[in-house]
């Protein structure tokens, strides 16, 4: 993984080739964003950016076997500390540790940089499973770190999702920011900053990974064969998420768009009986395709609102349901509009916490009864 090799942000990269051209640069540094961001993409590549050798012009010499080792992500002198779960091959707590599955972390961090961790327990065979850092991660850690670089110029060590910490191992990972070792590079890769010890922040240099643009998912959607016009309408709705974008595919025409459309018609008629089974159409759903769905109404609703706003169709990129969206905001007022993306943001929130998706999505739907109930008095 390179710069060259993430999708857009131009700026970020500029940044992060100039501190390391100019060598002055935080031990420890933080990279937050969103799923399906690219702050794992950036780790990586400023892990590779900062130890790989160079030409006489500056580039990174890919010609060269520490450089080939070191994007593959298996140099000696690079390490990784992610969530892990006990699987078929390793059933004891104790012996699910990042060591024990740094071969499918490596496939997995290059193949799907953007996913999440949803993503990644599929991939090692522990969907079912609570993934968490334990605190005998800091055993490791510590042992890690202890040891010069067998070559690079830094022992780099990336954390990913550091928020899955237990106590005893954020604990040891803070007292090592505290007093690093020479000569090593700490890069946390976080989804969700608020989540981490204060301390750790504070120590910390924060690189703030914003969401990709639509130009800039289009572009990647079309790199892995995907026809123009569907990619530009899943980039439409995707909130700048890669991994929404992808996991879009071949779903937002059809099936979302059906989903959503009769869903808000039983909202709107206050049709309780048809609510409540629709309800467990979408329970049906497995846990991402009902995060990814809400993550479509919500994009949709914000259309709805551009059309009442602007009251053309045009001005709206890629705007396709417009027969359905153009009717829709007719019956809705701004304010209800945002109340209901305001609803569904929540239901997203609860059910990304594990909150039951079918009681979640039962009262949503009320909620929305209720708020469009007032609004058709309103408009």
């Amino acid at each position: 993984m390179l710069f060259s090799n993430i999708p857009g942000h131009s700026s970020l990269k500029n940044v992060l080739e100039a501190s390391i051209e100019s060598d002055h640069f935080a031990h420890a540094q933080l990279f937050t964003g969103g799923e399906g961001s690219a702050n794992l993409a950036f780790a990586l590549a400023y892990a590779i950016h900062a130890n790989s050798p160079k030409t006489s012009d500056g580039e990174i010499d890919l010609d060269v076997g520490v450089t080939r080792q070191l994007l593959k992500l298996t140099h000696p002198d690079l390490h990784f500390v992610f969530p892990t779960a006990t699987n078929k091959a390793n059933t004891k707590r104790s012996d699910a540790l990042s060591n024990n599955y740094i071969k499918e972390w490596r496939d997995f961090a290059l193949s799907n940089p953007y996913g999440n961790l949803y993503d990644w327990s599929v991939f090692f065979g522990a969907e079912d499973k609570q993934c968490m850092i334990p605190k005998e991660e800091s055993k490791h850690i510590i042992k890690t770190l202890s040891i010069k670089p067998f070559q690079l110029p830094f022992k780099t060590l990336i954390i990913w999702l550091p928020e899955y910490m237990q106590a005893a191992a954020a604990n040891a990972i803070l007292k090592i920011l505290e007093e690093p070792s020479p000569q090593t590079l700490f890069l946390l890769v976080t989804n969700n900053i608020d989540q981490l010890l204060p301390t750790i922040v504070s120590r910390t240099q924060i690189v703030s990974v914003p969401p990709f643009q639509e130009d800039d998912v289009v572009s990647y959607l079309k790199s892995i064969g995907t026809e123009e016009n569907e990619a530009a309408q899943v980039a439409s709705v995707s909130n700048g998420s890669l991994r929404v974008a992808v996991n879009l595919l071949g779903k937002t025409e059809n099936n979302h768009s059906v989903f959503f459309q009769k869903w808000m018609r039983m909202c709107y008629a206050d049709d309780f009986t048809s609510l409540v089974f629709i309800t467990d159409d979408y329970h049906k759903f497995g846990k991402e395709e009902q995060k990814t769905f809400l993550l479509y109404a919500i994009s949709t609703l914000r259309n709805v609102m551009l059309f009442k706003s602007l009251g053309d169709k045009s001005i709206i990129p890629n705007l396709k349901d417009d027969a359905f969206i153009k009717n829709f905001s007719s019956t809705l007022s701004i304010d209800s509009i945002i109340s209901s993306i305001g609803e569904i943001e929540k239901t997203l929130a609860y059910i990304s916490r594990n909150a039951n998706p079918k009681i979640c999505f039962l009262n949503l739907s009320i909620e929305l009864s209720s708020i469009m109930k007032l609004s058709a008095s309103l408009v």
